[in-house]
């Protein structure tokens, strides 16, 4: 919006973009067990890296570029300890690098919402999509942001019809605060096959 208001303020066609650099979650200092800047991950910052996921595949038209910060070891969604193992960063960057291609799709979203002292009514739910014309493969990303609640939500295509079938790729753990580790992988993703119909 600020972009938009700067063009029409300044008489200005150029188009403007935003290169965002160095993004990752980071809730903690010193978190490893060497007292360094690594992290351990645990369930809810994975959720947390779907989100700016979202928010990067619904702005595409904006942020062309979205650079994450170190991806092995120093808040990291792998390490080497030994061996190589995934943190719980690593299943949302997968799915999303693996299957969003083509089209970032515009969505509406009607959700269950709560409020913060600062924004009121956000929606449950965070949600992106994508569409892949050569494939005719529509992705869906959804948070749900509801630590307590599973929400159940219909999905619905404005254009075109579903095939009698879709894959479900879920990221999820007992708690927000599991983790994973060189031994355990209490974060993984799951599939599930689910019926859809029509529209």
């Amino acid at each position: 919006q600020q972009i938009k208001e700067a063009k029409m303020k300044n008489r200005s066609s150029k188009d403007v973009f935003i290169a965002f650099d160095e993004w990752n979650a980071w809730t903690r200092t010193f978190g490893g067990t060497d007292n360094t800047l690594s992290e351990i991950y645990d369930l809810q910052d994975a959720l947390i890296v779907a989100q700016y996921l979202n928010i990067f595949l619904r702005t595409c038209d904006i942020v062309k570029m979205a650079n994450m910060a170190q991806l092995v070891n120093v808040i990291a969604s792998m390490r080497v300890d030994n061996e190589l193992w995934k943190q719980t960063t690593y299943y949302p960057l997968y799915l999303f690098a693996n299957n969003c291609r083509g089209k970032a799709l515009d969505i509406y979203i009607k959700s269950p919402a709560y409020s913060t002292d600062k924004y009121k009514e956000v929606p449950y739910l965070d949600v992106s999509s994508t569409y892949e014309p050569s494939r005719n493969e529509v992705v869906i990303n959804v948070v749900n942001r509801n630590k307590d609640k599973a929400i159940t939500a219909d999905i619905l295509s404005q254009t075109g019809s579903f095939d009698k079938k879709a894959t479900a790729n879920i990221v999820s753990g007992a708690n927000t605060n599991i983790t994973n580790s060189v031994n355990e992988q209490n974060v993984d993703i799951k599939k599930e096959e689910i019926k859809t119909s029509g529209e």
